[in-house]
């Protein structure tokens, strides 16, 4: 489903998102049968899509797309007849006017923007935008179902807002919560076309169109930063703001791992070692990285009576352990891949060194690479020996 007179195509709905069609599309056919919605492969008479109801004993079951891009089944043409499925109770990553975000108080279940996993690719991503099961109250942006990383902060009833969404008279939000559920919907002016988008990027996005210029344009984003969104660089990517896009760079001795289907601003993939990682024969060595918000989520944290030096050694007698840092009160290191990791402005900012592990393979990489590091003046390596079209805006695929 897409956006009628835009161009190029603005897709906010995809039925199949996550059963993609692997033949030909001109096999399949949307039809209605026993009861269903369905998209069916005429090629291997197999059904790729379905709404999935029970049987139904109507023989008038029809499909609409409403004016507002719900795409609705119900029992009857007329518009108070039943209504069977609806696709916004199945949310994409676009936010439609008149949708629920929600968290249902009884079945402990969330309906939730989700992103697409790439620029091209509408299947799940990593990110999604749903209500907060533990306050019920806000917003979060989640990373891959588990870290979130962003909060609308609490709904102000006097404010009629949450407090960190920007304010934009557009955009009108309403928030419901009783016993059942907890949930959001929003509704927009009919002068301007604006959609709210949960991004491929990681950040919730209110986009306006631009009639004359013929673009979408960003109203507002949240988080406002890249370097904000959980795993924006990958694995052993270094975000840093201040250059241009995209705003990562790998470790040294490390190369960016490209996903099937990203695009060249997408490092989603992270970064993998230049060359076969070898533990030991005694000349194993750390290169500090100088100036950095450490990676989230160490792997282990050990007592902050042990000194940096100390530190460096105990991870090196690991051969599973990648990297350490001292926070100025514990000594961290991580025996997996270190996410969110962060270039700092030495003018501004107070960072911590990151000591990356270079295996005795790839030393000759880590000092070729010594000057590539911002603010890297004086580094020294740490050597130790261990068809449906609706009337207004909306088209369908």
């Amino acid at each position: 489903m897409w956006h009628k007179q835009v161009s190029p195509r603005t897709i906010v709905w995809v039925a199949n998102r996550d059963s993609p069609v692997q033949e030909t599309a001109s096999s399949c056919l949307l039809k209605i049968s026993d009861g269903n919605l369905i998209l069916h492969d005429n090629m291997t008479d197999r059904t790729i899509w379905s709404t999935s109801l029970s049987s139904s004993s109507s023989t008038d079951v029809q499909a609409v797309l409403l004016d507002n891009g719900n795409l609705v089944l119900r029992d009857g043409p007329t518009s108070s007849a039943t209504l069977l499925w609806q696709s916004f109770d199945h949310l994409s990553d676009t936010w439609l006017p008149g949708a629920k975000i929600r968290f249902n108080n009884i079945k402990l279940g969330s309906q939730r923007l989700t992103s697409w996993k790439s620029s091209i690719d509408p299947s799940s991503g990593r990110y999604s935008l749903e209500v907060d099961s533990n306050t019920k109250n806000s917003l979060i942006t989640v990373w891959n179902g588990s870290k979130s990383y962003w909060s609308s902060g609490p709904w102000d009833d006097k404010l009629r807002a949450f407090k960190k969404v920007p304010d934009h008279t557009a955009t009108i939000l309403s928030f419901i919560m009783n016993l059942n559920e907890s949930f959001i919907t929003h509704s927009v002016d009919h002068y301007s076309m604006y959609r709210l988008v949960m991004d491929v990027s990681g950040r919730f996005m209110l986009y306006i169109w631009l009639v004359e210029a013929q673009i979408w344009s960003v109203v507002w984003s949240s988080p406002t930063d890249s370097c904000a969104v959980y795993n924006y660089c990958g694995s052993f990517g270094i975000c840093n703001e201040t250059q241009e896009l995209p705003p990562c760079r790998c470790v040294p001795g490390f190369k960016r791992a490209f996903r099937q289907g990203s695009d060249s601003n997408d490092f989603s993939g992270g970064c993998i070692s230049e060359s076969q990682l070898q533990c030991g024969n005694g000349n194993d060595k750390f290169l500090p990285i100088e100036n950095m918000k450490l990676a989230t989520d160490p792997t282990a944290w050990v007592s902050s009576a042990l000194l940096v030096t100390t530190c460096a050694s105990t991870c090196l007698a690991d051969c599973s352990c990648k990297a350490y840092a001292d926070n100025g009160t514990k000594c961290l290191m991580w025996t997996r891949d270190a996410f969110n990791l962060q270039q700092l402005d030495a003018n501004k900012s107070k960072g911590h060194t990151f000591f990356l592990r270079l295996f005795s393979s790839n030393i000759s990489i880590g000092t070729s690479n010594k000057g590539k590091t911002k603010h890297s003046k004086g580094r020294s390596i740490v050597l130790l020996k261990h068809g449906f079209r609706g009337r207004k805006g909306f088209n369908r695929l």
